[in-house]
C-alpha cells in the first residue's frame, strides 16, 4: 500500500508540474501533394489531425472500422477540402489490413505521411482473427504491416 501511495503521489506531482508548451506548426507549413494516411481518424487526437493535415493541403486517407462515414463529411467540412477519403479497415483483423494495403496498390497509391493513431485498451485480453492477443495486433502489428506494404 506505501509503495502505491508513493506512485500516485508522483503522478499527481508529474502532472501538476510546469513544462515548456510546444509551438503549434505555423499555418505556412504545407503538405499540398502529398497523401497523408491517418488510422483511428473517426475521433479525437486522429480526426484533429486529418483535419489539420486537410487544411495543410493533403490528400487524407481516413482509415477506420465501419460504420463512421460521418466522421469524414466532418473533416471535410472542418477542413474545406474535398480531399478526404474513408477508408474501411479492422486493425485487428490482418486480413483486413492487408485488404487495405491490397486496395491501395492496386490504384497506384502512395503514402507519404502515415499518423498511425489507432488503438484500443480492452477491459480483458482478447484474440484476433489470427490469434494475435488484441492490443499487440492494433498498437504494433498492423501498423508493421503498413509501413511495409503501403
Amino acid at each position: 500500500m506505501k509503495k502505491l501511495f508513493k506512485v500516485l503521489r508522483k503522478a499527481v506531482r508529474d502532472r501538476a508540474a510546469e513544462r515548456a508548451e510546444i509551438e503549434p506548426l505555423p499555418a505556412s507549413v504545407r503538405v499540398d501533394g502529398k497523401t497523408c494516411l491517418v488510422t483511428g481518424a473517426n475521433s479525437g487526437l486522429g480526426k484533429a489531425v486529418a483535419i489539420d493535415l486537410a487544411k495543410r493541403g493533403g490528400h487524407v486517407l481516413m482509415a477506420c472500422r465501419s460504420g463512421h462515414p460521418e466522421a469524414g463529411e466532418e473533416v471535410r467540412a472542418a477542413s474545406g477540402s474535398d480531399r478526404v477519403e474513408m477508408l474501411r479497415v479492422d486493425l485487428s483483423d490482418m486480413n483486413s489490413v492487408h485488404q487495405l494495403c491490397d486496395e491501395l496498390s492496386d490504384r497506384e497509391t502512395t503514402i507519404d505521411i502515415a499518423v498511425l493513431n489507432a488503438g484500443v485498451v480492452p477491459r480483458r485480453a482478447r484474440r484476433t482473427p489470427q490469434g494475435f492477443e488484441l492490443m499487440f495486433a492494433v498498437h504494433f502489428l498492423a501498423n508493421r504491416v503498413l509501413v511495409d506494404r503501403c
